[in-house]
C-alpha cells in the first residue's frame, strides 16, 4: 500500500480511524494556533484517512479533537502568537519507547500527544520462541533456560503447523488451542516476570518503574480517546516536562494473577495505584508462531491527571 494511501480493503477500521483521528488533532491545532502541519508520509496516510471516512465521522473527529487541543492549550498555557509547527509521528517510534502520534512545537516547548478511538490499549507486545521480553522490555538482562524450555517447544509446534499448511491452516481448527498454547506460555511469562522481580537485589526492584515505563512510554505526552459522546484526557508526565502533577511510578510488584480480566490475561498489580491487564490473543486468524498481548489500564493512581469532555 503507498505511503500516502489508505486503502480501505486492506486496513482495519481501527488503523483507518486511528489515523484519521490523528490528522483532525494535528488539524485542530494548526488551526488553534495557526502553524505550518508538516508535509511527510504519516501526514499524508492520516489525510488520506481522515478523507476516506463518512462525513458524520469526520465531523465527530473534528469536535473531539478541538475540544481536547483546547483544553490541553489551556492546561499547558500555548499561545497561538508564536512561531511553531505540528507534525505527524512514525509509527516505528513506538518501538523505541516514544508513544506520541502528534508532536506540537510552539514556543520552544514540545507537546506530545497519543490519539486513540475507542480503546485505551497502551501495548501490542508480541511473545515468541525467540523474543526475549525480558531485555526487550528493558527489565533485565534476559529470560532463563526455563523460561525458554517452557515456551519455545509450544511455538515451535505452531511454527511447524503453519509450514505444513503453507500458512492456511486457522486457529479456529485447532480445536482448544487457547488451553494448550495460551496458558501454558502465559503461566510461563508470569513466572519469569516473578522471578526477575522477586529478588532483593536494585536491580529486581526497578522491575515495576520499567515495567511502567515500557507500557506508559519513554516520553511525557497526553493522551486523547475518542468516543463517540465524549473524549478523554490523561497526562504522563514523569519527566516533568507537561504542566500537571509529576507522575510517580511504582517500584514494586505486588501481584500477578488473573483475578481481573478473561481467562487468557493477567493483571499486573504494582505499588503506587497501577494495575495492568495483559490480555493473551493471536492476531491473525491464520496460525503464527506468536502470540501478541493487549495491554489495557484496570487502575491508575489519582495523581495522574485525567478529564473527560463530553461532547
Amino acid at each position: 500500500m503507498p505511503l500516502n494511501a489508505c486503502n480501505i480493503h486492506v486496513m482495519s477500521s481501527q488503523v483507518q480511524h486511528g489515523k484519521g483521528f490523528e490528522w483532525a488533532v494535528a488539524l485542530a491545532a494548526k488551526e488553534m494556533f495557526g502553524i505550518r502541519l508538516l508535509h511527510s508520509d504519516e501526514a499524508r496516510r492520516a489525510l488520506s484517512c481522515f478523507s476516506s471516512l463518512s462525513s458524520l465521522k469526520q465531523q465527530s473527529f473534528r469536535a473531539c479533537a478541538e475540544k481536547a487541543v483546547a483544553y490541553v492549550a489551556d492546561i499547558e498555557k500555548l499561545r497561538p502568537d508564536v512561531a511553531g509547527s505540528v507534525g505527524l509521528s512514525n509509527d516505528s517510534a513506538g518501538a523505541h519507547g516514544d508513544v506520541r502520534d502528534v508532536i506540537l512545537r510552539l514556543g520552544g516547548r514540545e507537546i506530545g500527544i497519543s490519539c486513540k478511538t475507542n480503546h485505551e490499549a497502551f501495548k501490542h507486545s508480541r511473545l515468541s520462541g525467540n523474543i526475549d521480553f525480558v531485555k526487550k522490555w528493558g527489565l533485565g538482562a534476559g529470560c532463563s533456560d526455563q523460561y525458554w524450555s517452557a515456551v519455545r517447544p509450544i511455538f515451535s509446534e505452531l511454527a511447524e503447523l503453519r509450514k505444513k499448511s503453507s500458512a492456511r491452516k486457522k486457529w479456529s481448527e485447532l480445536g482448544d488451542y487457547q488451553a494448550r498454547y495460551y496458558i501454558p506460555v502465559l503461566d510461563a511469562w508470569r513466572t519469569e516476570l516473578l522471578r526477575v522481580a522477586g529478588g532483593d537485589d536494585a536491580e529486581s526492584k526497578r522491575t515495576a518503574t520499567a515495567l511502567c515505563r515500557y507500557i506508559i512510554g519513554e516520553v511525557d505526552f497526553w493522551k486523547i480517546v475518542s468516543r463517540p459522546d465524549q473524549v478523554r484526557l490523561y497526562a504522563f508526565n514523569t519527566q516533568k516536562s507537561l504542566g500537571t502533577n509529576k507522575t510517580v511510578l511504582p517500584n514494586r510488584i505486588l501481584g500477578i494473577d488473573n483475578h481481573d480480566g478473561s481467562q487468557y490475561s493477567m493483571t499486573v498489580r504494582m505499588n503506587e495505584g497501577y494495575q495492568f491487564n495483559f490480555r493473551l490473543h493471536n492476531a491473525s486468524s491464520r496460525v503464527e508462531p506468536s502470540l501478541k498481548f493487549d495491554v489495557q489500564s484496570e487502575g491508575l493512581p489519582n495523581h495522574i491527571h485525567q478529564h473527560d469532555i463530553f461532547i
